[in-house]
């Protein structure tokens, strides 16, 4: 049984049954209702899972059931599959996904809002000072400060469908190349690059930083702002 932010992703026990079930207890149990939510109001649309059911307990759990190939597995399980039609099928899918426009019900995790985040953290000491990587050495406030400077080059005008938090773990690759994310409650109404930059650290871990550049094409080139790249994968960085 794996866990996911203290959520519990159980797959059923019969072999061929497309199933994924989400379990949450205590106040793991808040994330799977919100999970729960936004899958409702993508309706199985793009690369989100089919909701089957969702209920709570006499204890106060919170189960969600979704609908999930059997063959599909996480990203960071490795995979048979060619690297490079992999990263592809995960372009695909982010586009297809971005393509839908927000509702007005849609949460709002756009710049500002995750800068506010970001800041909270910062003022209660949940960021440390950065031990490897691009930023290794630098202060939570010096991180901070930077990220502001790069967010002052975003453009926040044109929101999209965004999951919000992908990571090798959520990104479920099917054995035909089908892609499927799960992990869904911090998606809403954001910026497309808060996902390109979250798929690239996710496809650097798994494969290596060289297959970032193919992802990034695949996407689009058009539709990517280096800017705001270097800005989202400050904000993936500080949000871990």
């Amino acid at each position: 049984m794996a866990t996911d932010g203290g959520v519990s992703v159980l797959r059923p026990s019969s072999p061929g049954r497309d199933l994924l079930v989400l379990h949450g207890a205590g106040s793991a149990a808040s994330a799977v209702v919100r999970e729960a939510e936004q899958l409702g109001r993508l309706d199985g649309r793009g690369p989100a899972p089919e909701v089957l059911a969702s209920g709570r307990s006499d204890e106060g759990d919170e189960a969600l059931v979704l609908r999930l190939p059997a063959t599909a597995t996480p990203l960071a399980g490795g995979h048979a599959t060619d690297p490079l039609r992999l990263v592809t099928a995960v372009s695909g899918a982010l586009r297809e996904l971005h393509a839908s426009p927000p509702g007005p019900e849609a949460c709002d995790v756009g710049p500002t809002s995750l800068r506010e985040t970001i800041v909270a953290r910062v003022a209660r000491g949940r960021i440390a000072e950065a031990p490897a990587g691009p930023y290794a050495g630098r202060s939570p406030e010096d991180l901070s400060g930077l990220l502001d400077r790069l967010l002052e080059r975003v453009d926040p005008s044109d929101p999209v469908v965004v999951h919000g938090g992908l990571s090798p773990s959520r990104i479920w690759v099917d054995v035909d190349g089908g892609i499927h994310f799960t992990g869904w409650r911090g998606s809403g109404a954001g910026d497309r690059h808060l996902d390109i930059a979250a798929a690239a650290v996710a496809v650097a871990e798994v494969f290596g930083s060289a297959l970032v550049p193919p992802l990034l094409e695949a996407y689009g080139p058009a539709e990517v702002d280096s800017a705001a790249l270097d800005a989202f994968q400050l904000l993936v960085h500080l949000l871990r």
